[in-house]
């Protein structure tokens, strides 16, 4: 395009460069799926495209359990569950933020997943029920499902 005019209006760029991720999740997992009867993964082959995918943003605990947190359900990957994780991961900043909200404002200092999903409902509508559910699921690989 040189130095002309990019063919976005200024109020469609942002949606533009928002949907460049979501496009290379899509193509990532459209990749794996071609051999599949179900249009769903296998949970090692998810892990390590998520991990190549996001893996510089994964904490070494993600890492370390990613496998075997996926695995603890199901060993096929849907295109959801696969969108829902990466998206998790994604807005990791505003799962702690909402976090913080709530503890804060809690005196045992703990928050329930019911308590979490009630808050982000409330916060934000970027996590989403299936998100808590996979969140939770990382929580409960560690400990009891409640997040100190």
């Amino acid at each position: 395009m040189g130095g002309g005019a990019w063919p976005f209006l200024v109020d469609e760029f942002p949606q533009f460069i928002a949907s460049v991720p979501r496009e290379h999740i899509r193509q990532a997992f459209q990749s794996l799926i071609k051999d599949s009867t179900d249009g769903s993964i296998d949970a090692i082959a998810y892990c390590d495209t998520l991990s190549k995918l996001k893996g510089p943003s994964f904490t070494k605990y993600l890492k370390d359990n990613l496998l075997g947190i996926v695995t603890a359900q199901t060993t096929r990957i849907s295109y959801s569950y696969f969108t829902a994780l990466n998206s998790l991961v994604h807005n990791i900043e505003l799962v702690r933020q909402i976090f913080s909200d709530v503890v804060d404002k809690l005196e045992e200092k703990e928050i329930t997943k019911d308590q979490f999903d009630t808050a982000a409902w409330r916060f934000s509508e970027a996590i989403t029920p299936v998100q808590t559910t996979l969140l939770w699921r990382l929580l409960d690989h560690n400990n009891s499902g409640r997040s100190h």
